[in-house]
């Protein structure tokens, strides 16, 4: 507590002994807080504006600054209030030299914004530093708010900032010739890549094909996956549409709704289309288009969805897992500038719908 820093030391407090006052301040800043702060950096380096960390404060113990304990001064222990300060007559400007000694110490110019006031508001009369601390903490909590808003503009800025830079590389003007320059750029930036990697590994145009292009062994495994999954979700119950074919061969997927409609009334009877069409699907639940089409749009649907799957299994997964084996030959980005490449010119000569 600070009461102890100011206590009077009759062996040692004299005039001409600037040391002693000294020491008081050397054995509380230094000392102490090299053994709890060890070689932490953050006391020094706090901001870019202050590198010194400047929210010390100090603390009185009022009972124990008593004419019974510190004595630095009277009246607490009758009146639960300080009236008079005590004085030594070996030494009665004591405190006044005391607190010269602390506003010139080094550490405490250094981190403390205001020593004058730091030891006014806590050394003197009925101040034990409490009313100091409060009165920070209101300032701050009165501009926390504005703080607060302040940072979350500055993250927004920087976000939308990176946010737009990321897009550019993937935004089509529609300015032709800006196109074409960023097209330039991209293209320059992939030869110089591939220039730099080719000088390091001559053979590192056969490592980049081998590790870019499908294996036949991972295309049967993704296309037999997904063919089974797509199996196990197709909840349709097929026997009774094979059962309804069979028995109307006239049924024909070439055919338009309406004519395999006709054909299903006069096999099984029904005096009119509505009457054919309510019976099997409002009271037998039977899906006329599944009936009737089923089997050509399910395959023609399954391809689609192959030819899809196979696209984003190379580009999404299957570079990206191998983009690990080249990264000692070639950046990052640069194997992504690559990858994107291949992508746009993918999707250019809809190789998709070719699969499909």
């Amino acid at each position: 507590m600070f009461n102890i820093d100011m206590q009077f030391d009759y062996n040692n407090d004299r005039t001409d002994n600037l040391d002693a006052r000294n020491n008081r301040w050397k054995g509380r800043f230094i000392t102490v807080f090299n053994e709890i702060f060890g070689t932490k950096k953050w006391l020094t380096e706090w901001t870019t504006n202050n590198s010194n960390f400047q929210n010390i404060y100090l603390l009185r113990d009022f009972r124990f600054s008593s004419d019974t304990e510190s004595k630095l001064f009277k009246g607490f222990n009758e009146n639960k209030t300080e009236n008079e300060e005590i004085f030594h007559d070996s030494y009665p400007n004591f405190r006044k030299d005391l607190r010269q000694s602390f506003i010139e110490y080094d550490f405490v110019k250094r981190h403390f914004e205001k020593p004058e006031n730091s030891w006014d508001r806590a050394a003197s009369l009925n101040e034990d530093g409490t009313q100091l601390i409060l009165d920070k903490l209101t300032f701050a909590a009165n501009n926390i708010n504005l703080a607060r808003h302040e940072k979350t503009l500055n993250e927004l800025k920087s976000l939308i900032e990176s946010i737009i830079s990321f897009l550019k590389e993937y935004y089509n003007s529609p300015d032709k010739a800006e196109s074409l320059l960023r097209a330039i750029s991209t293209a320059g930036r992939i030869q110089a890549n591939l220039d730099i990697a080719f000088g390091r590994d001559p053979y590192f145009f056969g490592s980049m094909m081998r590790e870019l292009m499908l294996k036949n062994s991972d295309v049967y495994n993704l296309y037999l996956g997904k063919i089974r999954d797509i199996e196990r979700r197709d909840v349709i119950n097929m026997d009774k549409y094979s059962a309804i074919r069979m028995n109307v061969p006239e049924l024909n997927p070439n055919e338009n709704f309406d004519r395999n409609l006709e054909c299903l009334r006069k096999h099984y009877e029904k005096r009119t289309i509505k009457e054919c069409q309510d019976f099997f699907e409002n009271e037998q639940g039977i899906d006329l288009n599944e009936l009737f089409y089923g089997n050509n749009v399910r395959i023609k649907n399954f391809s689609q969805v192959l030819a899809k799957e196979l696209e984003t299994f190379w580009f999404e997964d299957y570079m990206l897992r191998n983009q690990q084996n080249l990264s000692e030959i070639v950046s990052k980005e640069g194997l992504q500038d690559i990858q994107d490449m291949l992508h746009r010119l993918y999707e250019k000569l809809n190789i998709t719908e070719i699969i499909d």
